[in-house]
Order: C-alpha cells, then structure tokens, then sequence
C-alpha cells in the first residue's frame, strides 16, 4: 500500500482512496466491491447520509477480503451544523457508531463555518434569501481544540480539515494546534499549488476531492470544464493506452513526491477497479505535467459560495 507522510515519522493515510458520497442504497455494495479490489482508505462524512450504509459496506467488504477492521483507513468529517464544542463528541460518536468502525482513523473539520442547525431545515441551514445562517460565538479555534480532545480521548486517530485556505491553517498554527490533512477539491483545472506547497512546509497531508471534476453532482456548474472532451488529457491517456480519468488520478498522485493522496468516486464496479489500477499503475511523464499544469484555470466546481451566498475561499 501506497502512502502520504509528509511531515511525520512514519506514512499514516494510503495516498489512493474510495468517496462515498451519494445513495445510501448504492454505497453498500460500492464499498463493499471497493474493499474487495484493494481500496483501503475509505472516506465518509456525516452529511452524505449514507455512514449506515457505508458501514454496511465495510463489514461485508472485511468479510470478502478477509483483512480486519484495522488494515481499513476510515475518515469522516465533522459537519457546520456541530462546531459548538459541546456537541462535537456527540457528532464524532455518530458517525462512529454509524459506520461500526469503533473509532475512526481520521476525523475533519467538512469547513470553516459554523452554522445554526434549523428545526426541519434543509442540510445547508440558509435564510429567506439563501445566505447561511451562522451560529454567533462559535469559533473554529474552539471547535478544533474539541476535535483534538477526541484524539486524546482515544476516538480517532489524526485530526484535521477540509476546504480550508491557507489563511484559516495560519490561524490554527499561530494557536498551537497541530493540523495532520486538509482535504481539498483537486484537479487539473484547479491545482491548489499554494495550498499544497504550503501543506507540504508545514508538515500536512493534503487530500484531493473531486479528482474528476464531480460531473454526477445536481449543482455542478453548467460551465465547469469536461474532463473526458478536454484535448489535452485525451491525447496523454492515448500515449499511454489508459482512459482520461486515469490520467486526471496519476496526476494528482505523481505531482508531488509525498504528501498527496486522492479520493475518488464510482459506484459503476468497471470504474471502481480501473480508478485503482490505472491510478497507482500509469506512469506520467514531465512534458506529461508540462502539458497539463497549462490546463490551470483556477476553476472551482464545488464553490461553497453558490452554496451559502458567503465567501470561504481567498
């Protein structure tokens, strides 16, 4: 098994891994099937609705593999609605319990704002005019300092964040708060250089999300890069007899020694077995990235902003 370890003493997360996001329905067998070829990092989150039926799949996938609960990287991630520091145990131990993993190898923080859980509301906790409604005197130094608690508790392993700028890892370094990933949309046409190159300085793991550009998503923008019409990757996976997507994940893979890790997503069991053999299996080249590294146009799909009318990102 492959590994990120940049910045630590021994490799803790495998740089290729499973998303789940979607039917809770489907996830089952998906996870399973996952497990089965060779998938052993597995990330989750509490907002996907799914971690019972994920952890369904886990316990069917252990089985078909026979490899225990422990040779499994389980990730999960706290939600905006449960930054109040009182409650993050009771969210972590949710999703644990949910996904019958009895603790989890990675616990993050989904993102940087904290927002008022609404009575029957809908999951992105929004006013009248769709702006999030935020829970005033929460912090995310508060919150985090919580996160790190279930570390020491025993609850999960690593700690860390996801869709966090370098300003806000600045602020949680300047307080002393250790940060071991922050997971990251990443793909060609949005390679976070100075996130990456600034994780990497400071010693964190950085996760890609939406690797290939989450063209199954209901609020994907219409005007959002096609990865499988784009010329450029078309012609590299023909140099080297392998599909665009393989291209879009041995990018993600290769573009740094260490340090990197990526998670892609498919319930098709074709897709999620060429995802993991054309990821760790094709080998790019430097006029590979040369090529690639001009497709930057700084294009973000997953755009909290369309989302909450608030602005996270720089």
């Amino acid at each position: 098994m492959s590994f990120a370890k940049t910045g630590y003493p021994k490799p803790f997360i495998p740089k290729f891994g499973f998303g789940t996001i979607g039917s809770p329905e489907d996830v089952v067998e998906a996870v399973a099937y996952a497990i089965e070829v060779g998938y052993r990092h597995i990330d989750c989150a509490y907002i996907y609705g799914n971690e019972k039926g994920v952890g369904k799949g886990i316990k069917i996938g252990l089985e078909r593999a026979n490899i225990e609960r422990s040779e499994l990287f389980i990730t999960s991630k706290l939600w905006n609605t449960f930054h109040n520091p009182n409650v993050v145990e009771k969210a972590c131990q949710k999703s644990i319990d949910d996904l019958g993993v009895g603790y989890l190898d990675l616990y993050l923080v989904h993102n940087s704002i904290a927002q008022v859980e609404l009575e029957g509301g809908d999951w992105r906790s929004v006013d009248k005019e769709g702006k999030a409604i935020l829970e005033e005197g929460v912090t995310i130094l508060q919150t985090y300092k919580a996160m790190v608690a279930l570390k020491e508790k025993g609850m999960i392993k690593h700690v860390g964040v996801s869709n966090f700028t370098v300003s806000h890892l600045l602020e949680l370094k300047q307080a002393g708060l250790e940060v071991e990933c922050n997971q990251i949309e990443l793909h060609p046409f949005l390679p976070q250089d100075r996130v990456i190159d600034w994780c990497r300085e400071n010693g964190i793991v950085c996760t890609a999300f939406s690797p290939l550009g989450t063209h199954s998503w209901d609020m994907r923008p219409k005007n959002a890069p096609n990865f499988f019409e784009n010329q450029v990757l078309k012609e590299i996976a023909e140099k080297h007899s392998c599909s665009v997507v393989g291209v879009a994940l041995a990018w993600a893979i290769q573009r740094r020694e260490d340090g990197l890790c990526v998670i892609p997503k498919s319930y098709n069991p074709k897709h999620i077995k060429s995802n993991y053999e054309e990821a760790l299996n094709v080998k790019l080249d430097k006029e590979d990235f040369e090529k690639i590294a001009t497709l930057n146009i700084g294009f973000r799909i997953v755009d909290p902003y369309n989302i909450w009318k608030i602005p996270i990102f720089d």
